[in-house]
C-alpha cells in the first residue's frame, strides 16, 4: 500500500491524532514514544549497515565507488537535494524550546548537541553508503530507500523476515520524531500566549495534565489540513516532496532570523549566564555566518520541484501556496494577539490612534 494515497492520508491522520492525544496527556507518557522513536531512528540504520557489510563481504557491492564519483556535481538537478540534507540535519535545536522540562538544561543541551551532530552525520553517511552497497543508485527511492535496501540485502542473504521489524522500527522512529516536534513546537505559541502576543487561549493549560493543549490541538489540526492539501492532485511521493519543501521553507525562515541575531548580539557584552563557544565572538560569528549561508541556499533550492515530479508547475504552486497559508495564518493570529495585548495594557493601536 506504499503507493496508495488513501492509505497514506489515512495513516497520517490517525498517527497525528494519536501523537496529539499523547502529548496532551503529557511528557510523562509522551517521552516513551520519543525514546522509542530515537531507537527506531538509529537501529534500522545499524541493521542496514550490518546487512551491507555481510553482502559486501560475500558478494561485493552493487555500486562502485571511484574517486571521481565522490566529487559533488554542481547542477540544479543534484543541488536540489542540498536543501533536504540541510533539513535532515536540523531538529536538535528544538530541545531548547523545552528547557523548562529538562534537568539542568544549561549543562545538558550544550553537551548533547555536538554528540547528536556526530551521531546523526555518521548515521547518514554510513547509511547512504550501505544503501548503495545493496542497491544501484538509480533504483533508490527517496521515500523508502532504507526499506528497499534492507529488503534487497535480506533477500540476498535469505533472511527476508528481517524486513518486517525493519519497517516497523522506521515507522516507530517517524512517529517518535513527529511527536517530539509536536511537543517541542507547541511550547512556542504557548509561551507567546503567556506574553499576550497571541490570543490568551494559547496560554491555557489542561486542568488535569498541565499541558498546552490548545497549542497542541491547533498544530495537530493544521498538520492534518496540510497533509490532505499536500496529497491533492499528486501521488504519495509527490505529496511527500511538497511537504518536505514546505517544511524546509517554514522552518528555515526563522533560522535566518536566529543566525542574524547571533551575529548582531556579538556587539553586546555576554552575561554570566551565557554559554560561549570556544573562541568567543570570532567563532560565534563564523559559525552563524555558515549557518546563515546554508539557510539562504536551502530556502532557494527548496522552491524547486523534485526532478522526477511529473507536474512541476502544480508542485511549485502547492509549495508556495501552502507555505503562504501557513505563514499568513501565523502572521494574522500574531497581529490579532498583539492588538489585543496593546488594548489590554491601555495602549491605542496604530490604526485606532488619532492623527496629530
Amino acid at each position: 500500500m506504499h503507493n496508495s494515497p488513501l492509505f497514506f492520508v489515512g495513516f497520517s491522520l490517525i498517527a497525528l491524532a494519536f501523537i496529539t492525544w499523547l502529548n496532551i496527556v503529557g511528557l510523562k507518557f509522551g517521552k516513551w514514544l520519543h525514546n522509542m522513536g530515537a531507537i527506531g531512528m538509529w537501529l534500522p540504520v545499524l541493521m542496514v549497515i550490518g546487512l551491507a557489510a555481510v553482502v559486501g563481504w560475500r558478494f561485493g557491492p552493487v555500486t562502485s565507488f571511484p574517486a571521481a564519483s565522490l566529487v559533488p556535481t554542481f547542477d540544479v538537478q543534484h543541488m536540489i537535494f542540498w536543501a533536504a540534507i540541510a533539513f535532515a540535519l536540523s531538529g536538535a535545536e528544538t530541545a531548547s524550546f523545552m528547557s523548562g522540562e529538562i534537568k539542568d538544561p544549561r549543562r545538558t543541551i550544550p553537551r548533547a548537541l555536538p554528540i547528536a551532530g556526530l551521531v546523526i552525520v555518521g548515521c547518514y553517511i554510513l547509511g547512504t553508503v550501505a544503501v548503495l552497497v545493496l542497491m544501484p543508485a538509480g533504483q533508490v527511492s527517496s521515500l523508502q530507500g532504507l526499506v528497499q535496501a534492507g529488503a534487497a540485502g535480506a533477500e540476498r542473504l535469505g533472511v527476508g523476515w528481517i524486513v518486517v521489524p525493519l519497517a516497523l522500527l522506521i515507522t516507530i522512529g517517524n512517529l517518535g520524531a513527529a511527536s517530539g516536534f509536536l511537543s517541542a513546537c507547541a511550547r512556542i505559541p504557548f509561551a507567546v500566549g503567556i506574553d499576550r502576543m497571541l490570543p490568551p487561549v494559547f496560554a491555557r493549560v489542561h486542568p488535569r495534565w498541565g499541558t498546552p493543549y490548545v497549542a497542541l490541538l491547533l498544530q495537530g489540526g493544521l498538520g492534518a489540513v496540510f497533509c490532505i492539501l499536500g496529497q491533492a492532485g499528486t501521488g504519495v511521493k509527490g505529496a511527500y516532496d511538497v511537504l518536505v519543501s514546505m517544511g524546509i521553507i517554514a522552518a528555515f525562515l526563522p533560522f535566518m532570523g536566529v543566525f542574524l541575531s547571533v551575529i548582531r548580539l556579538q556587539r553586546e557584552p555576554a552575561g554570566p549566564e551565557v554559554t560561549r563557544l570556544p573562541g568567543g565572538k570570532v567563532t560565534s560569528i563564523a559559525v552563524a555566518s555558515i549557518g546563515l549561508a546554508t539557510t539562504l541556499v536551502a530556502l532557494v533550492l527548496a522552491a524547486f520541484p523534485a526532478p522526477d515530479e511529473p507536474d512541476k508547475l502544480l508542485a511549485v504552486i502547492k509549495i508556495a501556496g501552502m507555505t503562504a497559508v501557513l505563514l499568513g495564518t501565523g502572521a494574522l493570529i500574531y497581529g490579532l494577539g498583539k492588538r489585543s495585548a496593546r488594548r489590554a495594557e491601555g495602549f491605542p493601536d496604530a490604526v485606532d490612534a488619532p492623527i496629530s
